[in-house]
């Protein structure tokens, strides 16, 4: 539906959100596993550090942003969306040295802006921090882990989006 502002809106948000998130898009991505000696909270400073040098090209995803939208599911790694030039920040404030196995840090690096789009910021406001993805895109992040990834998206749905989307009357 258009608004008389000429907003697009959407309906039924629901019935395009799973659809839409099972496209594959590991062709916008390259995914590239680390190992950092970091514990949690160690780990968060050096974050905080990066994504204030990298700005909005650096955000927590996947799990890592589900702990935050509706902590649900805690596990042991940490999840990224970067931009391919912020490898070397990243790997300077964490310390963290790639792995082909036994990774505790996995970074989505990708090119197309959308994956860092986030929710409740404009151009103008301030990028809160942690920053981390849409929760539609966290939604969708975690449907490619099977098991404990739908169930954690199931809750992303559950307890952000859905309210969202009824407060916004359009769910």
């Amino acid at each position: 539906m258009v608004t008389k502002r000429g907003e697009v809106r959407l309906s039924d948000p629901e019935a395009l959100l799973r659809p839409w998130a099972a496209i594959d898009h590991s062709d916008h991505y390259q995914q590239v596993t680390y190992f950092t000696l970091m514990d949690r909270k160690q780990f968060s400073e050096a974050l905080a550090l990066a994504q204030r040098e990298l700005g909005p090209w650096c955000v927590r995803a996947s799990f890592s942003a589900a702990e935050l939208q509706a902590p649900h599911v805690r596990q042991p790694r940490h999840w990224l969306h970067l931009r391919p030039s912020g490898l070397p920040v990243l790997e300077r404030l964490t310390s963290a040295k790639r792995v082909d196995s036994g990774e505790n840090l996995i970074v989505y690096v990708s090119k197309d802006a959308g994956v860092f789009q986030q929710w409740g910021t404009s151009k103008d406001a301030e990028l809160p921090t942690p920053r981390c993805t849409d929760p539609v895109q966290t939604y969708a992040d975690l449907l490619r882990h099977p098991g404990r990834g739908e169930e954690a998206a199931q809750a992303i749905k559950d307890q952000v989006l859905l309210p969202a989307w009824r407060a916004a009357c359009i769910a």
